[in-house]
C-alpha cells in the first residue's frame, strides 16, 4: 500500500516536474524486488515519465519487455491498464496513431469490464486525442464529451481541464476561436486553483495560440515565452518546442524573420534529440516559410522536402497536401514547370486523401472539396497555357533557325579559302584549328551578323562580361534564340558534349549558380 502511494505521489510530481519524478522513481525501482507486482507497477509508471520527458520510443521498448505478463487478462488489472495507457501515448507522440487507437480502445474496454471509472475517463480523453490528431473531429468530439461528463462525475479536476484544452484545439481548428478559447481559459482556471505548474504552462500556450490566430501577435508572443519559461523550468521538452514553434511564428508575423530562424531552430533540435516527429514535420514546414521570407529559395525547398518525408511517414494527408502546395509554389515562382506540375499533382492527390479522411466532418469536407475544385481548375489552364507556350515557342525555334541559316549564308566571309556556309566554315576551322586570324576574324562577322537578329546584345553581353570568348558569345546568343545543345552543335558542326561544356564556362564566368536557369539569365539581359 505504501509502494502505491508512493507512486501516486511520483504522478502527481510528473506534471510539475518531470526530471524530479524520474529520479524518485528510479530510487524506488532500487527498493524493489524484480519481478514482483509493485517492481511492475513502478517500471510501468517509469515509462509514463520517460515519455514526458521527451523520450517515447525508450518507453515503449521499456513496455515491451512485460508484453507477455500485462497482456494476459485477469494477472494484474492495474499492470494492464498502466501498459496499455502507456504504449498508446508513446505511440502517438511516435506518430502511430493506429496503433495508438488500439491499445487505447483495449484500455476502454478493460477498464470497462473491471468498473474503473478513473482509466475509463482517461481512455476516452486518449481516444479523442488520436481522433483529433487523425483530424476526425465528431468522433473526437464524442469520446470528449463522454470525459468531460466523467471527469465531472468523478470530480477530476485535472481530467477536466485536459477534456476542456482538447475540445478548444478541436473549435480552433474549425475556425471557432470564440469558443476555443472560452474553453482554454476555463481549463487555465482549474490548473491554475489545482498547481499544476507545467499544466498551466499549456493553458496559457493554447490561449496564445488562440490571439495569434486572431492577429494579436505581441500578445501571443509575450503568452508564449512566459510559458516557455514555464516549460523550461520544469524540463518539459516537449511543450518547451510548441512555445518556440508559436514564437518563431510571432516573429515571423511581426517582421523579425532572423529571430523567427533562431526560435524555430531551437524548437527543432528539441524534436530532434526527442523523435517527436509530427512536431518535427511541423518544424521543418516551419522552417521552410521562414527561409522563404528571408528569399533563400534552395534552403526553403530542402526544408520542405524534409517536411514531405516526415509527413509521408506519418500519412498526414492534411500536412502533405500543405506542403506540396508550398512546393508548387516555389517550383513555378523559379520556372522549374516540370516540378511545379509534379507538385500540383501531388497537391491534388493529398487534399482529395484529406477529404477522405474528413468525410465525417461535413463543413470541413466542403471546404477542401471547394480548394481541390480550384486547384483543379488551375491545373487544367496551368497545363493549357504550357502547351500554347510550347507550340509558340517551336514555331520560333523553327523561324529563327531558318533566318540565322539564311543571312549566315547570305553574309560573305572574309577571306576566299572559307567556305560559303557557317556550318561547313564552322567545322573546318575548328577540326583543322588552322589559321587563328582568320578564325577570329569568322567569329566578329557571324557576331556582327547576330546584330540584325538580337539587336545590341551581343555588345551588351560582351561588355558586361568581357572574359566570354567568341565562341562562348555565339553560344549565348544561340540560347538566347531559344535553341537546344544538340541544335546549336548541328550548326556549329561540334559535338553536344562541347556546347555543354562551353554552357559549363559561361555560368562559370558570368557567376551564375546551380538554381538559375541560363536561358532564363540571357533572356534578361536587355
Amino acid at each position: 500500500m505504501l509502494i502505491e502511494l508512493q507512486l501516486e505521489q511520483i504522478q502527481l510530481v510528473r506534471e510539475r516536474n518531470p526530471q524530479s519524478a524520474l529520479v524518485l522513481c528510479q530510487h524506488i525501482l532500487k527498493q524493489l524486488e524484480p519481478g514482483t507486482p509493485h517492481w511492475l507497477h513502478a517500471q510501468l509508471t517509469y515509462a509514463h515519465i520517460l515519455i514526458t520527458v521527451g523520450q517515447p520510443q525508450q518507453a515503449l521498448q521499456l513496455c515491451q519487455r512485460f508484453s507477455a505478463t500485462c497482456e494476459r487478462r485477469g494477472y494484474d488489472d492495474r499492470a494492464r491498464s498502466l501498459y496499455l495507457n502507456a504504449c498508446g501515448i508513446a505511440n502517438t507522440y511516435m506518430g502511430n496513431f493506429i496503433a495508438a487507437q488500439q491499445y487505447f480502445q483495449q484500455l476502454l474496454e478493460h477498464a470497462q469490464h473491471i468498473g474503473n471509472l478513473r482509466d475509463e475517463c482517461r481512455a476516452y480523453i486518449n481516444l479523442g486525442w488520436v481522433y483529433t490528431s487523425l483530424e476526425d473531429f465528431p468522433t473526437a468530439l464524442a469520446f470528449f464529451s463522454r470525459s468531460l461528463a466523467l471527469s465531472q462525475q468523478l470530480q477530476l479536476d485535472s481530467a477536466q481541464a485536459v477534456t476542456l484544452e482538447n475540445m478548444g484545439i478541436i473549435y480552433s481548428s474549425l475556425g471557432n476561436q470564440e469558443l476555443a478559447l472560452e474553453n482554454f481559459r476555463h481549463a487555465y482556471q482549474i490548473r491554475q486553483q489545482g498547481g499544476y505548474t507545467t499544466a498551466v504552462a499549456q493553458s496559457i500556450l493554447n490561449v496564445a495560440a488562440v490571439e495569434h490566430c486572431k492577429g494579436h501577435h505581441r500578445k501571443a508572443l509575450s503568452m508564449a515565452r512566459q510559458a516557455c519559461k514555464i516549460a523550461r523550468h520544469c524540463r518539459e521538452h516537449r511543450l518547451e518546442s510548441y512555445c518556440l514553434a508559436l514564437m518563431s511564428r510571432a516573429y515571423c508575423e511581426l517582421g523579425y524573420p532572423r529571430r523567427a530562424l533562431q526560435t524555430a531552430r531551437s524548437a527543432l533540435r528539441i524534436r530532434q534529440d526527442a523523435s517527436y516527429l509530427p512536431e518535427l514535420c511541423s518544424s521543418y514546414a516551419d522552417l521552410g516559410k521562414i527561409y522563404l521570407h528571408l528569399n533563400s529559395p534552395d534552403q526553403a525547398r530542402e526544408h520542405f522536402e524534409r517536411a514531405y518525408e516526415l509527413a509521408t511517414e506519418l500519412n498526414d494527408p492534411g500536412m502533405l497536401a500543405t506542403i506540396c502546395q508550398e512546393l508548387y509554389l516555389l517550383a513555378k515562382q523559379h520556372c522549374a514547370y516540370e516540378r511545379a506540375l509534379h507538385w500540383l499533382e501531388l497537391c491534388h492527390h493529398w487534399n482529395a486523401a484529406a477529404i477522405q479522411r474528413r468525410k465525417e466532418d461535413e463543413s470541413s469536407r466542403q471546404m477542401m472539396l471547394e480548394t481541390i475544385a480550384k486547384m483543379s481548375r488551375s491545373h487544367e489552364d496551368f497545363r493549357r497555357q504550357i502547351h500554347e507556350l510550347e507550340a509558340i515557342i517551336e514555331d520560333q525555334r523553327r523561324e529563327i533557325r531558318r533566318l540565322v541559316l539564311e543571312l549566315a549564308a547570305k553574309a560573305p566571309l572574309p577571306e576566299p579559302s572559307v567556305p560559303a556556309t557557317p556550318i561547313v566554315a564552322t567545322r573546318e576551322l575548328i577540326q583543322t584549328a588552322g589559321n587563328r586570324l582568320d578564325n577570329a576574324a569568322w567569329f566578329d562577322h557571324v557576331l556582327q551578323r547576330m546584330d540584325l537578329i538580337l539587336p545590341g546584345f551581343v555588345e551588351a553581353l560582351a561588355s558586361r562580361f568581357p572574359a566570354l570568348s567568341s565562341m562562348e558569345l555565339l553560344i549565348c546568343a544561340l540560347l538566347r534564340l531559344q535553341m537546344r545543345s544538340k541544335e546549336i552543335a548541328e550548326l556549329l558542326g561540334v559535338t553536344p558534349k562541347t556546347v555543354n561544356r562551353h554552357r559549363e564556362h559561361i555560368r562559370a564566368k558570368c557567376s551564375i549558380g546551380r538554381g538559375v536557369n541560363l536561358v532564363t539569365y540571357l533572356n534578361s539581359i536587355a
